[in-house]
């Protein structure tokens, strides 16, 4: 194999070398940026559904705490209203929910009271049947309700005595709070998560129309909010654009394309070399001696590289066969004119020999 095509299969392979190394790190880089942006974006969904806990818990403390009474339990009995007024509809403020409604064991309303002047919600927006559902897997049910006045988020539990702390006799009442879901509390949401979020009917087959995008830096998630009956009711979307990954993975990109254009430099100046200065002059060497002439060389003895001593050595190589060959033919000559002289000689000899027989 000559050296030249040696020269350049180990390019190729440095070459290929190259471009697997940059491969992997640009693999190993891109690996790094899309695992911190998926912890960050299972912290975004984390802390969403931590607000959405927090948000709820005044629903949730006003549905269990009075429930959770013996003066409930005689309200339920016997209602008063001056009673439900300073314990209920004051307290709507205080854990800031806009509805409640109490209810005897049969279901039928004792009592209800809302701070958004909404006739409709004076009876439960949800049908009296539906109350074996709704506490078929949890004595205290958590459920959405959509309105003429928008999406309800509901809490319940049953009435049972103080005594009753395993929750264990039977119902005395039924009392529900609800939350309203309105502009403001969607607007403050959104300013605590630093997001957009959007309420979406939900349909069977409906498809999710936000996806996490590491390339825009958009960090998107969504939850269903399930009806009384455990249904999906509401797709809850939510985007949020965190720019600094957007810009951590286009900084990536711009080094390793830097990376690589270097790395294409490197190899390209690396082949110029080596055909400068490696394979174009042993090949200039080669064809002098194929040729047998040093005119080749020429401009390469000129050099003070070690293929310039070469070229040299080359050169002085041929100088010494024309020497020889000078030699060679003047030793070749005089053996010529030597066997000539003899020949005459020889001759001469011979007419003497001859002459000297005739006399």
């Amino acid at each position: 194999m000559k050296v030249t095509t040696r020269l350049a299969l180990f390019i190729l392979v440095v070459t290929v070398a190259f471009m697997a190394g940059l491969t992997v790190i640009r693999w190993l880089e891109t690996e790094r940026v899309n695992s911190l942006f998926a912890d960050r974006e299972r912290e975004e969904n984390l802390n969403f559904d931590k607000l959405r806990e927090l948000k709820g818990l005044p629903l949730k403390t006003m549905a269990y705490d009075y429930t959770f009474w013996d003066e409930m339990v005689a309200f339920v009995s016997r209602p008063n209203k001056k009673w439900a007024t300073q314990n209920i509809e004051v307290s709507l403020g205080t854990f800031k929910v806009n509805a409640a409604w109490v209810l005897k064991p049969d279901h039928t309303l004792v009592y209800s009271v809302n701070n958004l002047e909404e006739k409709s919600l004076k009876e439960i927006p949800w049908p009296r049947e539906a109350f074996k559902s709704i506490f078929a897997k949890d004595f205290s049910p958590h459920f959405f309700i959509t309105t003429s006045r928008g999406l309800l988020e509901v809490r319940g539990a049953p009435i049972q005595p103080s005594a009753d702390a395993a929750r264990k006799t039977p119902p005395q009442g039924y009392f529900f709070v609800a939350k309203l879901w309105d502009r403001e509390y969607i607007k403050e949401i959104n300013d605590l998560i630093g997001g957009e979020l959007n309420l979406i009917p939900y349909a069977e087959n409906m498809k999710t129309t936000e996806r996490s995008d590491l390339g825009t830096g958009k960090i998107a998630f969504s939850r269903l909010l399930s009806g009384w009956d455990g249904k999906p009711l509401i797709r809850i979307e939510n985007q949020r654009y965190v720019p600094i990954y957007r810009e951590f993975s286009n900084r990536s990109k711009v080094q390793f394309n830097i990376l690589l254009v270097f790395a294409g430099s490197i190899l390209f100046l690396t082949y110029v070399v080596i055909v400068r200065w490696v394979s174009h002059p042993l090949l200039l060497i080669s064809r002098s001696l194929d040729a047998n002439d040093p005119a080749f060389i020429k401009d390469l003895q000129k050099e003070k590289s070690e293929f310039g001593e070469l070229g040299r050595l080359v050169n002085k190589f041929f100088e010494q066969i024309r020497d020889l060959q000078i030699i060679h033919e003047a030793t070749v000559g005089r053996e010529l004119k030597m066997m000539e002289l003899e020949k005459e000689v020889n001759s001469l000899l011979l007419e003497l020999k001859r002459e000297a027989k005739y006399k």
